[in-house]
């Protein structure tokens, strides 16, 4: 994979963690993943929904570590 790829990669991974992690809103995230070049509205919405299942699975983790 080339250099600008990876980065390009490693960006998306970003947003998708962080939005996961509750560090940012679905604007920001919307935001950062249309500046990675994701700009189809089917494209867009995958993400979304593996965002949202990946923030989903994050909030019952943490649940579970408190009780």
């Amino acid at each position: 994979m080339g250099r600008y790829k990876q980065q390009i990669q490693d960006e998306l991974d970003k947003a998708h963690f962080d939005y996961a992690e509750c560090k940012i809103e679905q604007q920001e995230f919307l935001a950062r993943i249309t500046a990675c070049g994701i700009t189809l509205p089917q494209d867009i919405q995958e993400h979304i929904d593996n965002a949202e299942e990946a923030r989903y699975e994050w909030k019952v983790s943490q649940h579970n570590t408190k009780f």
